[in-house]
């Protein structure tokens, strides 16, 4: 489950929450509105449970960008909102 940022809309980071109901690798990443992976946010093993990430877009302009979590058997987006 992928929960939404917050805050949202953020500058220059917002804080991502999720929970896996079981042990695995996930990837978190970022994505412009063009559809372009722009961050690797987070990419490994975690356990099951709830999880918390602090996403720094400092080095990116202000626009809308989709976060995506993938894991093993499962993949959740979420919109968050950029603004300097």
């Amino acid at each position: 489950n992928l929960g939404n940022t917050y805050p949202n809309p953020f500058n220059p980071t917002t804080e991502i929450n999720y929970s896996l109901p079981m042990d695995g690798n996930i990837s978190l990443n970022a994505y412009n509105i063009q559809g372009q992976q722009v961050a690797d946010i987070f990419n490994g093993f975690q356990f099951q449970g709830n999880h918390r990430i602090v996403w720094d877009a400092s080095q990116f302009t202000s626009g809308i960008y989709f976060i995506k979590l993938v894991s093993d058997h499962h993949s959740a987006t979420t919109q968050t909102i950029l603004m300097k």
